[in-house]
């Protein structure tokens, strides 16, 4: 006797697989997408129950395999799949320098921004990008001044980055940066910082 149940995950997530049987020794195993088996628990502790604990190693469709010692019957099972909750990585962005109030189209300037992985779990390799926008909202669809590497961030860290940009073409503009949003992370909506004011004129006048 032998019964399949599927479930899709993501790597890197977390869970619990527990089984019982009624009346029976059962045996449970874990098949990956790719029709290994990676994980496998006859007796859990002092129990004919089984259990297995494993973090996905890569993303798609498992099978849970529920079968039992017994030969000729079809005992009844109880599967359960808890996923314990993660911890979870947040990047926020803060402006610590920006261009002057005023500039010329050509003119250099020097910007420096801190990346912040506020949140409880590790935070994937990402891009800081430098933004101009026409109001005071910066988003990642704003125009791209330029851009930084930042690296991975464990909880609670920081890593600082600095630029030389220039704005090609006059007019009233609001200067920022966004990071990219990085797998698994809890909020978005403060990837980017805030705004700062900057009027360019023209070089030539």
């Amino acid at each position: 006797f032998a019964a399949g149940r599927t479930f899709t995950g993501v790597a890197g997530q977390s869970f619990i697989l527990d089984a019982s049987w009624a009346g029976a020794d059962g045996y449970l195993a874990l098949q990956s997408p790719n029709g290994v088996i990676v994980s496998a628990n006859d007796d859990f502790g002092d129990s004919t129950k089984s259990r297995i604990e494993y973090q996905l190693q890569q993303t798609g469709t498992f099978t849970a395999w529920l079968t039992t010692f017994a030969t000729g019957t079809k005992p009844a099972f109880d599967l359960t799949l808890a996923c314990p909750e993660q911890a979870q990585p947040n990047l926020s962005v803060t402006l610590l320098g920006g261009p002057p109030g005023e500039l010329k189209t050509g003119d250099t300037f020097q910007v420096e921004f801190d990346v912040n992985n506020i949140g409880a779990g590790n935070a994937g390799a990402s891009t800081l990008r430098y933004l101009l926008s026409t109001n005071a909202t910066i988003t990642g669809s704003d125009l791209q001044l330029g851009q930084s590497p930042v690296s991975s961030l464990s909880a609670s860290a920081n890593v600082t980055r600095n630029a030389s940009l220039e704005i090609s073409a006059p007019g009233d503009y609001w200067f920022g940066a966004c990071v990219d949003v990085v797998e698994g992370e809890a909020l978005a909506g403060n990837n980017c910082s805030t705004g700062q004011r900057v009027t360019v004129r023209s070089a030539s006048n």
